[in-house]
């Protein structure tokens, strides 16, 4: 699945990179710190709140915006998610367009909640 997502985002004009890991992701920001992190709650190593608890930490990827893409319902639901600074969230499995769309939406506004409890 990780590289459909990175093809399908490289063919709607994106750069896009993957990781396995959440350890792998955060190796990935501190090279080349991205505009978007599309990052799955469920990962091998470190989940994707304890990736975002790290980002957000680092004053220097603090605002970048998270958006958690989960096949459970249940690692989304209630406040964690917006209190770990996530922007949103995409159940899978998705519609491409749903994901595109939620992407094109992170990237056009402004961030300012980013990093905040809401």
């Amino acid at each position: 699945m990780l590289l459909n997502l990175v093809e399908m985002l490289e063919f709607e004009n994106y750069t896009a990179l993957g990781a396995r890991s959440g350890q792998e992701g955060l190796a990935l920001v501190e090279a080349d710190p991205p505009d978007l992190i599309l990052c799955d709650v469920m990962l091998p190593d470190i989940d994707g709140f304890e990736v975002v608890q790290t980002l957000r930490a680092d004053p220097s990827h603090a605002r970048i915006p998270v958006i958690f893409v989960s096949a459970r319902a249940r690692s989304v639901s209630g406040d964690r998610v917006p209190q770990a600074g996530v922007i949103s969230y995409v159940m899978k499995p998705f519609d491409v367009q749903d994901l595109l769309n939620t992407i094109r939406g992170v990237l056009d506004s402004d961030h300012q909640d980013v990093g905040h409890n809401a």
